[in-house]
């Protein structure tokens, strides 16, 4: 992830309490020793929000460009991938068991309780940030305790939506970002913002997206369709 800080969240203060919720429901449907095995789980997690022209929301990233996505063109899941709005729970996780059943019942599911648990905290986070209205789409690795990756059998990388090669760079802090591409259907671009209050910087911005569009051979709707912002703080 872009903030690896992120899904240190759940990762530190979800997952244990979540793992106690599965080893009851596990003890509910008798489930096998080999099953409650633990395994380490990797995300690879995309962040889209359901706010396509938000003020909050262009303020916090500092963006000036919105792509509006037709989720249907790529929300269908795969044995390794998954597209869901995210869960907030608050500080004393009051809500934390009615946010796993929700989340495991849109995912596929895996024979290992661990990487279960673990793929259902992808999509939890707190409620301090339940304003964005985040949905993420997410794929992961596997890991045994020794470091050794593990191949599951039932979330198979072989899907074409997201890219089976471990690529890397650097962010803005020097750190190093491991990070697989994700794949999204051309045809699911809907709209595009433009967020600015000054008109030659938004028509300089509208020119160079619709060269790259008729470039690459968008619709010439989308291309001559480009939006300015709506999502004005104040009255004006």
């Amino acid at each position: 992830m872009n903030d690896p800080l992120d899904y240190q969240y759940a990762k530190n203060k979800l997952l244990p309490p979540m793992m106690e919720v599965a080893r009851e429901l596990a003890k509910e449907k008798e489930i096998s020793e080999e099953a409650m095995r633990e395994i380490n789980v990797i995300p690879y997690i995309v962040c889209f929000s359901k706010k396509a022209d938000d003020f909050l929301m262009w303020r916090m990233y500092n963006a000036k460009v919105a792509l509006v996505l037709d989720k249907r063109y790529f929300e269908k899941p795969t044995p390794n991938s998954s597209l869901i709005e995210c869960e907030y729970v608050d500080e004393n996780l009051s809500n934390l068991r009615d946010s796993f059943m929700k989340i495991d019942e849109s995912i596929p599911n895996s024979f290992y309780i661990s990487v279960q648990t673990s793929k259902i905290a992808s999509f939890i986070k707190s409620d301090a940030f339940k304003s964005e209205g985040e949905v993420r789409l997410a794929s992961w690795d596997y890991f045994d305790k020794n470091g050794n990756q593990m191949i599951i059998p039932d979330c198979k990388n072989d899907e074409t939506i997201v890219e089976n090669e471990l690529r890397t760079r650097f962010n803005a802090d020097g750190k190093l970002i491991l990070y697989r591409r994700f794949f999204i259907d051309k045809n699911a671009l809907k709209d595009i913002i433009i967020h600015t209050y000054n008109k030659l910087e938004f028509e300089n911005t509208r020119n160079a997206l619709q060269a790259v569009l008729r470039n690459n051979k968008f619709d010439n709707d989308l291309i001559e369709n480009i939006k300015a912002t709506n999502a004005y703080p104040f009255n004006i």
